[in-house]
């Protein structure tokens, strides 16, 4: 016999909870076709290695945040001063004209 993998350990071990999860729960109707739906989909199971991802992405997000905020922030004022020089070089180019 060969030896499981960890998706083979993780879907039994998801079985054996829906097991017991149904004996538990025994319905005393007979299920529609959404329960039916919905109990063939197998929920996944997070590991202590997806935890681990999901709080690195979840750091990742907020650094990203922060350095959006701070490349907006500091476009706007490079965005001001290219506005300010073109205008004064238009004022200056514009006194020439009139002396």
């Amino acid at each position: 016999m060969s030896k499981k993998t960890k998706k083979e350990k993780i879907i039994a071990a998801y079985r054996k909870k829906l097991r017991l999860l149904q004996q538990t729960n025994q319905p005393t109707e007979l299920p529609n076709q959404e329960t039916v739906k919905t109990a063939n989909k197998p929920e996944p199971v997070e590991t202590h290695h997806q935890k681990d991802e999901q709080k690195k992405q979840n750091e990742t997000n907020k650094e990203d945040f922060v350095l959006r905020k701070y490349f907006f922030v500091d476009f706007r004022k490079s965005v001001v001063f290219i506005i300010l020089i073109i205008a004064l070089e238009i004022g200056i180019y514009f006194a020439k004209l009139i002396k």
